[in-house]
Order: C-alpha cells, then structure tokens, then sequence
C-alpha cells in the first residue's frame, strides 16, 4: 500500500493545495504575553531603574517545602544570603535550589505588605503601565 500511494505522489506533476485543510495555529494571547519576545530586554535592573522593584525588597523562592531569601541591591542585581550576585532570577534560582534550570521569573516572589507577590506579575505590571516604554 505504502508503494502505490508513493507512486500516485510521485506521478503527479501538480502539486496539491493543502494550505486549506491545515488549520491555522493561533495561539491564546494570554500565552503570547509570556513569550521571550514579548519579555525579550526586561531585567531586575531595568525594573528597578523604573521603580518597579526598589533596592533593599526581600525576595523569597520556596523549593521543597524550604524558603530561600534574597534582596533587591541598588544595582539591580538579586543578591542571595550567601553574598552571591546575579542579573537574572532564573540562575539565581537555580543556584539555591541546586536545579539545572528553573524559571526564577516565576519561582521568587517579592515580598509586600505581607504578600508575596510573583516577579513575574511585577514585571507584567510594569508592562501594563507603561513604565518600560522606551527605556533600554
């Protein structure tokens, strides 16, 4: 069977339209929000840079029932209780709680008024704001 449907494939000079019968992808906003294109450039400095984060905020990542704390420096850099220094949440993340790779954007929250709120939500708000426009 495999035989005849090549040689009907093979024989044929025009090629079939088959655009119509693939359904198009489309993909729900709420995910093409979360894309690194979309997020592409933001960072925990440029957060800060536009007060969206403030030096000094405590940051907590809970790993197995563990809570791992980290602050917000006046550089913008996720500063561990260890003294270690990162750019990014996701190494940092990764670096407390020994995983290859975790999403650090999503894994610290910021603490606030006795909430612990995602750093990904703040940076999202930041977006909504309008408070990165423009800045680099």
């Amino acid at each position: 069977m495999a035989t005849a449907r090549w040689s009907l494939i093979s024989t044929s000079s025009e090629k079939p339209d088959v655009t119509d019968s693939v359904p198009s992808q489309r993909v729900p906003t709420a995910v093409a929000r979360r894309t690194r294109a979309y997020f592409g450039g933001i960072t925990v400095a440029r957060l800060v840079a536009v007060g969206a984060l403030t030096a000094g905020e405590e940051m907590v990542l809970t790993y197995k029932r563990a809570d791992y704390k980290a602050r917000i420096s006046a550089a913008g850099q996720i500063e561990l209780e260890s003294g270690e220094l990162f750019e990014s949440p996701s190494p940092a993340g990764a670096t407390v709680t020994g995983k290859v790779a975790i999403n650090g954007w999503s894994a610290w929250k910021v603490r606030r008024a006795d909430k612990l709120i995602p750093l990904f939500d703040v940076r999202a708000d930041a977006l909504s704001r309008g408070l990165l426009e423009g800045t680099s």
